[in-house]
């Protein structure tokens, strides 16, 4: 029991790591997507074969046909709507809740199905529809389950109204362990899915940040500026992205040894980590003993503050070095995005003005004009 539980409680706390982190979010809302695109277009194909049949069975009941009929509507209208928008996808919650409402929609046509125009048969789709459906879409486990429970609940309501004594003793046994064996293969095949994408995302984790400061690597960096320049670029606003350097490290490298170096590099990050995480900013280890920071929406002053904040968070660590404490040189360049790929030139111009900074004699701020 002990080893069920264990087993458990990691299922959940993986499965909320998924559905809350926002890059594991972003694959499985591209995920749902597509499988929620192609799954809408194949049940309406489906239908068409299934209308047919319903139409010769149901011969004149002219309410069985009706509801045919609006189930046949509301199933193309859905697989218009999808198709038409299927290359611009939702918010994750907007395709979380359109997975269940299709899944309910479905299996509610499953239901009407198997349970008319044969009264007097068994049900065969309605069973298989479990195994198909409810595994297809990763989905919160415990709302899928209560989906599957509430269904089961539906279908059982169903059969005992509506279809005939004599096929009871198939129906039920045969939809409610279709229900046990839906949620048994949902719950392997979800945590399968979660293994895959904690896998996924610390190799991702491993390559986009620094084994020492544990900040965002150039490619992490490159990863993100590109996203959050697009952004600011749409909403035509500052992006200021700044250039930190430690002042001497190269000598105080060489005069303390690679472990204080080390350390020295580790508690410059904190401090800098400590005020770019205020100021919802971006931190970077660009090489050897440069940072980068991005700092999105943002205007001239704002940005400014936020790198004399910095400055300053270094200088607070007092870290001794030979002839006072270690600093940081900082140079800045804020502008309004034009391009996707502007950004190339903007870290250049912080570049440049942190080489003027160092030209001026080192701990302290220059700032490069983007018109320059």
């Amino acid at each position: 029991m002990t080893i069920i539980f264990r087993i458990q409680k990691n299922f959940k706390e993986n499965s909320r790591f998924c559905l809350t982190h926002m890059r594991t979010q972003e694959r499985i809302r591209q995920e749902n997507w597509r499988q929620l695109v192609r799954l809408s277009v194949a049940v309406t194909v489906f239908i068409l074969p299934v209308g047919i049949w319903f139409a010769q069975a149901a011969q004149k009941q002219t309410a069985l046909l009706a509801g045919y009929a609006g189930y046949m509507i509301l199933f193309l209208c859905i697989t218009l709507f999808l198709y038409a928008r299927r290359a611009q996808p939702p918010t994750f919650q907007k395709v979380q809740a359109g997975c269940y409402l299709f899944v309910a929609l479905t299996m509610s046509f499953n239901i009407f199905v198997g349970v008319q125009p044969f009264p007097g048969r068994p049900a065969t789709l309605f069973p298989l529809s479990y195994l198909l459906l409810e595994i297809l879409f990763f989905l919160p486990h415990a709302l899928l389950n209560l989906q599957m429970l509430l269904t089961e609940g539906a279908f059982l309501l169903a059969v005992w109204l509506i279809k005939d004594s004599t096929v009871w003793c198939y129906d039920m046994p045969a939809s409610l362990t279709a229900c046990v064996f839906g949620c048994m293969a949902s719950f392997l095949i979800q945590d399968l899915r979660i293994r895959e994408y904690r896998t996924q995302y610390g190799l991702q984790y491993v390559s986009e940040h620094d084994e020492l400061t544990g900040l965002f690597n150039r490619r992490g960096f490159d990863v993100y500026i590109a996203e959050i320049y697009a952004q600011c670029m749409q909403r035509q606003s500052v992006c200021g992205i700044l250039m930190l350097d430690i002042d001497f490290f190269k000598l105080y490298n060489d005069r303390y040894g690679h472990l204080a170096g080390d350390e020295c590099l580790q508690r410059v990050s904190r401090a800098l980590k400590a005020v770019a995480a205020r100021n919802d900013a971006f931190l970077a280890r660009f090489g050897g003993e440069e940072f980068l920071s991005v700092l999105p929406n943002t205007n001239d002053k704002a940005a400014r503050a936020y790198a004399e904040e910095l400055l300053h968070a270094v200088r607070h660590e007092d870290i001794q070095t030979v002839g006072g404490i270690v600093t940081v040189s900082i140079g800045l360049c804020t502008r309004i995005p034009q391009t996707e790929n502007g950004w190339v030139k903007q870290v250049d111009c912080a570049d440049h003005a942190l080489y003027l900074a160092k030209d001026r004699g080192r701990n302290q701020i220059s700032t490069w004009r983007a018109d320059e």
